[in-house]
């Protein structure tokens, strides 16, 4: 009887754990959502304070115009393109 009541008491803290864990992202977007800006850019003011810093996209003023254009692979992968992409250089290493 003591063994069935451990696997509850295990099986009742997992669950716990697991839904804490689900919990987490929504509490986190409550309390970033208070301090982002309509568009969800902080504003420089905001992010010097908040990180101690902030990226300002400047690569026009620089006369920098990259696009970047994906390689053409096998057309047989094209469904599964996505997946492989997303791997990225963990699935190179692999």
């Amino acid at each position: 009887m003591a063994k069935r009541t451990d696997q509850r008491i295990i099986k009742a803290v997992v669950l716990f754990i697991f839904f804490g864990l689900l919990a987490v992202p929504v509490v986190i977007g409550h309390f970033t959502r208070q301090s982002a800006t309509g568009t969800g850019i902080l504003a420089p003011a905001s992010a010097i304070k908040k990180f101690g810093f902030y990226f300002e996209e400047v690569s026009k003023q620089s006369g920098v115009n990259f696009v970047h254009h994906s390689p053409k692979l096998d057309p047989q992968i094209d469904p599964i393109l996505p997946q492989i992409a997303s791997v990225g250089s963990l699935g190179f290493g692999m």
